[in-house]
């Protein structure tokens, strides 16, 4: 157990080290033969590591990844009595739900909702929650108007204290609307969403 334990510790340490170090301050190592062996035999080991113990060579949601992350993005809908109700996805704290974590999740952070919002990206992936989540709930998509909100968030560097409740108690804006009709999705959104 130990010999494993001391084995998976060094599968570990190598991706800190290759990624969270090497790769993050960009360090040359193909210059000398010796540090180019290295980095080779480093990246095979990472390939196992990953294939059979899960260990992600990226340095993901580290701290400064979260840097211009300052909004959050949510889903509602109107229901038949017009009531708004929240899609299961972005809860009204602005946390995204299981079992939209994992993959779903960094999708929607790393692709739909960035720093630097992309609309046709933004769009792609809200047409694909709203239909997911309409069939869920056996929405009729056609006649359900979607909104989307925008929550302002603060992201600061050093730590503040309840920085998390504060965000929880943020205010949601709704800044724009969707829309499907015969199976094609439209949107009411603003071209200046960055500017939010």
């Amino acid at each position: 157990m130990t010999k494993l334990l001391f084995v998976m510790l060094l599968f570990q340490l190598n991706s800190t080290i290759h990624y969270g170090l090497i790769y993050r301050f960009d360090i040359e190592t193909r210059h000398n033969p010796i540090t180019s062996y290295l980095t080779d035999a480093s990246n095979s080991l990472l390939e196992i590591s990953q294939l059979f113990l899960g260990i992600a060579p990226h340095a993901l949601y580290l701290h400064d990844h979260f840097s211009g992350y300052d909004r959050i993005l949510a889903l509602t809908y109107t229901n038949q009595n017009g009531e708004e109700q929240w899609l299961p996805f972005v809860n009204e704290q602005g946390r995204l739900l299981a079992p939209n974590w994992g993959r779903v999740h960094s999708m929607w952070a790393n692709i739909a909702v960035t720093p630097t919002i992309n609309q046709v990206r933004l769009q792609k992936f809200i047409m694909k929650v709203t239909a997911f989540y309409g069939h869920q709930l056996g929405l009729n998509l056609n006649n359900t108007e979607f909104h989307i909100k925008l929550k302002k968030i603060d992201a600061p560097n050093d730590w503040v204290y309840d920085q998390l409740h504060k965000n929880f108690a943020a205010p949601w804006t709704t800044i724009g609307h969707a829309r499907w009709t015969h199976n094609v999705i439209t949107f009411d959104l603003p071209n200046n969403i960055n500017s939010l």
